[in-house]
């Protein structure tokens, strides 16, 4: 099965233009995207040859001149869609941030170059997996908002093909909310941020692993999940703060 771009209308994109080969070019004098590496271990893109294959959550930094180049003056600018696209840069490097442990990888095009090599994208029953894994290892790109992450969960699933009939999508927006945290406060959802103040920039949210979860629940959650090591330190530090606590349903049933 394939599916036209026209949902994104690239020829409204004011540094993107559809060619007759069916690829869909940057006009702009310079663009860049950047990923972390770990996105390949988690199969959220694939170097293949020169070309990368990559989930459709994409921020994209546009120069739209060569002005802009020697100013290194860039706008940023959100892609989404719900499959794998195949992507041709000029050139791949790895690029490493001061600061960050994480190397990240980074694309660089010049004008002409194949943003998306062909609007024809196959579904593909896997990117429903790389969604998931996208979803519970915290690497969630904050390319859309807060609210409409559930509903990107649920729409990239269907489209490639794979039901989430087992599950409500109150219980994937219950999911996404608890995973999805306030950056200056991890042990806070960003729900009670916004619910805090409803002004607060719905980009502006951090997932977090699943694996973490725990350590920012109850000392009972984190004593009993997979990292004990740095979970028993979570748990000092949560009964010497006097951290509020959220007891969970086998608490309820066992105490």
């Amino acid at each position: 099965m394939s599916h036209k771009l026209t949902k994104f209308a690239p020829d409204k994109i004011d540094f993107l233009q559809q060619q007759k080969d069916g690829s869909v070019v940057f006009t702009c004098a310079k663009a860049e995207i950047e990923f972390p590496e770990k996105f390949i271990d988690h199969k959220i893109a694939e170097i293949v040859g020169k070309d990368v294959k990559i989930l459709g959550l994409i921020e994209i930094k546009v120069y739209d001149t060569e002005e802009d180049v020697e100013k290194n003056h860039a706008r940023n600018v959100f892609f989404k869609h719900i499959g794998m696209i195949i992507t041709c840069p000029s050139s791949i490097t790895d690029v490493r941030h001061k600061g960050e442990d994480d190397k990240y990888i980074n694309l660089t095009y010049k004008q002409g170059d194949a943003f998306i090599q062909n609007v024809n994208i196959t579904q593909d029953s896997k990117v429903a997996s790389i969604v998931l894994d996208l979803m519970t290892s915290g690497y969630f790109p904050n390319v859309i908002p807060y609210d409409e992450i559930a509903q990107y969960w649920s729409d990239a699933s269907a489209y490639n093909g794979v039901g989430l009939s087992a599950m409500s999508q109150s219980s994937i927006e219950l999911i996404v909310s608890e995973l999805c945290r306030d950056p200056k406060n991890l042990s806070r959802s960003f729900r009670h941020k916004i619910a805090e103040d409803p002004h607060t920039d719905k980009m502006r949210w951090k997932m977090i692993n699943i694996k973490l979860l725990p350590r920012y629940s109850s000392v009972f959650s984190s004593i009993t999940s997979g990292d004990a090591r740095n979970n028993l330190i979570s748990i000092v530090s949560r009964l010497r703060n006097g951290s509020q606590q959220i007891d969970s349903p086998v608490e309820d049933a066992i105490l």
